[in-house]
């Protein structure tokens, strides 16, 4: 298994954990076969209103996730090929609603999204399979763990799945 992405993401000690406990090894992708394979985005620091937003922050909270999760999805795929796999992204529910201060981010995220459902169904007849977790703004770093936990779990069928974790707020 491979966590890639945000090292500062919240959730990754506690996801780490977690895949340890399961007996999943963390490895790096380096085109050794990988069962599963995490995403997790950069945080975003601060609001930023859409108008105050300059092309600087717009390519820091729009592009970077998009081309940062592209890199992911080229990079996991032989592996994730040679394994029959599973590619699991982990998003902010707010992808889906929007959010007033974080613009540009939102639409980075809704980038990363169309890409794991664009890989999820052009890699289906290859049995990959690619999954999204949603959580919510606020979530414990648990609830997102166990969603990944869950959907890392070879015997999920969650194909294409987007699960939703953590109530509260978006």
């Amino acid at each position: 298994m491979a966590i890639v992405g945000s090292t500062a993401h919240a959730s990754r000690p506690v996801l780490e954990a977690a895949l340890a406990a399961e007996g999943a090894a963390l490895v790096t992708l380096d085109g050794a076969p990988v069962d599963v394979v995490v995403h997790l985005p950069e945080p975003v620091v601060g609001d930023i209103a859409l108008l105050d937003t300059d092309e600087a922050a717009w390519d820091a909270a729009a592009e970077a996730p998009a081309r940062a999760f592209l890199a992911t999805v080229q990079a996991a795929h032989p592996s994730l090929a040679a394994t029959r796999g599973r590619l699991v992204v982990v998003l902010p529910r707010a992808v889906l609603t929007g959010s007033a201060g974080l613009v540009a981010a939102t639409t980075g995220w809704g980038a990363v999204l169309a890409l794991a459902r664009s890989a999820g169904r052009r890699w289906a007849a290859g049995r990959i399979r690619v999954t999204t977790v949603l959580h919510h703004g606020g979530a414990d770093d648990t609830a997102v763990t166990d969603g990944v936990v869950l959907l890392a779990r070879s015997s999920t069928r969650f194909d294409g799945a987007i699960l939703e974790v953590g109530g509260g707020p978006s």
